[in-house]
């Protein structure tokens, strides 16, 4: 039973799924953590799975699907950086591919890279009023900005690993 199968198969059916699928070294991370703190700070009953690679199962039962994109090449070279650069994600087709994927789905709302950095704020209202829940918008940029990358393991909260931003970023 692989990562999809387990968490769709332990969430009720009236549970609303969020799938944070951007690009690899894009700000999916970043948005993962708007869109965890938005749901942590609302009313909302979802499950948010960040999820770059097209997955049917996934695609069928995500009430939203939020996306972020960076070029390319950027891209490329951010997953060198970070170490990451390995098996399909050494070919940009194959990257390209998986966010054109989700960019297609018909709940998607698309946040690309420089927004995300720039206009984390605004990026945290656009989901909160894409999923239709109030939130006190201050408190949960606050505690968004507060995040940082763990000191010695991946961190199974924020899904951040200790070099997951790097100065290029």
């Amino acid at each position: 039973m692989d990562f999809i199968e387990k968490t769709l198969g332990k969430t009720k059916s009236s549970t609303k799924i969020i799938g944070a699928c951007g690009m690899w070294r894009s700000g999916s991370t970043a948005q993962y953590n708007m869109i965890r703190l938005v749901v942590e700070h609302s009313e909302i009953d979802a499950k948010v799975i960040k999820w770059h690679v097209a997955d049917k199962r996934l695609w069928d039962r995500a009430d939203f699907v939020f996306t972020s994109e960076r070029h390319i090449g950027e891209v490329m070279e951010s997953l060198e950086r970070f170490g990451r650069l390995s098996g399909r994600k050494r070919n940009p087709n194959y990257i390209m591919k998986q966010i054109r994927y989700w960019k297609s789905h018909p709940r998607n709302t698309h946040q690309d890279f420089e927004r995300i950095k720039t206009d984390s704020k605004g990026c945290i209202k656009q989901i909160a009023e894409v999923l239709g829940v109030q939130i006190d918008l201050d408190k949960v940029y606050e505690e968004f900005k507060a995040i940082k990358p763990p000191k010695d393991k991946w961190c199974p909260v924020t899904l951040m690993f200790p070099n997951h931003i790097t100065k290029e970023d």
